[in-house]
């Protein structure tokens, strides 16, 4: 059940339990001395969740009341703002400390089958809901976080051995999960490199960029072959998809 301003009472320890407290933005009740530092979530990295299956990001921050940090609560969402938010996620938030300056460690779970659409891939913000001596809890931003949906990209090199001179295609299909059939689909339309690793090398090279997925996430180039070695596809990923890079094909030129 989503509940926007649940907060969980602090002692040495705390864990989240879904107490309501009424939230100063929402309530329009004045502005409280609550303040949050030094959030990160997920280590500062992008979280990238496959199609069927939950992720888990944890979320660090202090608290700060020149009285008393009370209750407290972390949420994350997706959306303008909390009150219109299309995603919603509650953390199991644990903070020690002195009553004035407690250091907070929340963890979520994200679940295409329960919060995740398509639509909702992208920035989400995190926040807190703290009460200090006031009866009326306050909303406070800790910090921001990508959620992404995985890619996955193959290659393939034909043919295997190949005559030195002549044409070698190289083809590949870049896929991203799909939050709303909970399984996968092309990704159309995105850029990829081609990478080459000589046999000998243990280091990829750049080959050829900016090639671009058809409608059915198919890349494919034709060249002639001089050389044996690995070849890859890589995808750089972007706000809303995660990158991959295909298991390198070897290819011996003869």
């Amino acid at each position: 059940m989503r509940i926007r301003t649940s907060v969980a009472a602090l002692g040495s320890a705390l864990a989240l339990a879904a107490v309501a407290v009424p939230s100063a933005q929402a309530q329009g009740a004045p502005d409280g001395p609550q303040k949050v530092h030094s959030g990160v979530a997920n280590g500062g990295k992008s979280l990238i969740v496959q199609a069927n299956a939950p992720a888990s990001f944890t979320v660090t921050f202090t608290v700060t009341d020149p009285k008393r940090v009370k209750r407290l609560g972390t949420h994350a969402y997706f959306g303008a703002s909390s009150a219109t938010a299309s995603g919603w996620a509650n953390g199991k938030t644990t903070c020690t400390g002195p009553d004035t300056t407690k250091k907070c460690t929340a963890v979520f779970t994200v679940d295409p089958k329960v919060q995740l659409g398509n639509h909702n891939a992208g920035q989400w913000k995190i926040i807190a809901n703290i009460q200090g001596s006031s009866p009326v809890a306050v909303e406070r931003h800790v910090t921001t976080m990508n959620i992404k949906r995985a890619t996955k990209i193959t290659v393939n090199a034909s043919p295997e051995p190949v005559t030195k001179n002549k044409t070698l295609t190289i083809s590949g299909k870049l896929t991203r999960a799909n939050f709303d059939s909970l399984g996968h689909g092309a990704h159309a339309n995105q850029y990829v490199e081609l990478e080459f690793r000589p046999a000998g090398s243990d280091k990829y090279r750049l080959h050829t960029p900016n090639l671009k997925t058809d409608k059915n996430g198919v890349v494919q180039i034709h060249f002639k072959a001089s050389q044996d070695g690995y070849w890859r596809f890589r995808y750089f990923g972007n706000a809303t998809s995660g990158a991959a890079t295909a298991q390198g094909d070897y290819v011996d030129v003869r």
